[in-house]
């Protein structure tokens, strides 16, 4: 059984991966790496299970993703970055499931979304907002499908549409805005989702 620090190499000579067996098993700190030398991530093993603090880097050097495993498994908060190292997303985990508060950015750093998971399925309230931090959309979820009110907004902040959802299907009255917040239409659905009349105003 293998036991000492092994060095992985491909067929040029680069460099694939690095770390220690004991008896056969991984163990201790791996690395892996780009064809160009730049490490590629790095991961913490404890009996062939990644245990602890993980990393991952962009072809260029810079700090891609940060999470922790749990024997194998993501628990809490894996954050994602840009490049200028601003936070791209924020993800919680929980045995490798989205589960709990979840947030994306713009490059910038400005909030873009924010919503929910619970056992991977988004769920209640998700908000997306323009890059002048503007509500565009708001839209709720039941189990990963759309269900309840819904706000479309032109990128001011206006209302544009507003509707609502029943286990993903459009019910009820939606209605349609123009930039001056004038009603300009009316769409009515039964509870199935059939589009039963349009009124243009």
């Amino acid at each position: 059984k293998k036991t000492g620090y092994f060095i992985w190499k491909d067929s040029d000579g680069n460099k694939i991966c690095e770390g220690r067996y004991e008896r056969g098993v991984q163990c201790g700190l791996w690395v892996w790496y780009y064809t160009n030398g730049v490490i590629m991530g790095k991961s913490n093993y404890v009996a062939n299970h990644i245990h602890g603090n993980c990393v991952s880097y962009y072809k260029t050097g810079e700090l891609m993703t940060k999470y922790r495993c749990i024997w194998g498994t993501a628990f809490g908060e894996k954050i994602t970055f840009f490049k200028n190292g601003k936070i791209k997303s924020i993800e919680n985990m929980k045995d490798n499931i989205l589960n709990g508060k979840y947030i994306v950015n713009y490059n910038n750093g400005q909030l873009y979304l924010t919503g929910y998971y619970k056992n991977g399925k988004a769920k209640d309230k998700w908000v997306k907002y323009s890059d002048d931090g503007n509500i565009i959309e708001v839209k709720h979820y039941k189990e990963g499908i759309l269900h309840g009110k819904y706000n479309h907004n032109f990128l001011t902040g206006k209302k544009c549409i507003t509707g609502e959802y029943f286990h993903g299907k459009p019910v009820k009255t939606w209605i349609t805005y123009d930039d001056d917040s004038k009603v300009i239409k009316h769409d009515i659905y039964d509870m199935d989702g059939g589009l039963l009349c349009t009124y243009i105003m």
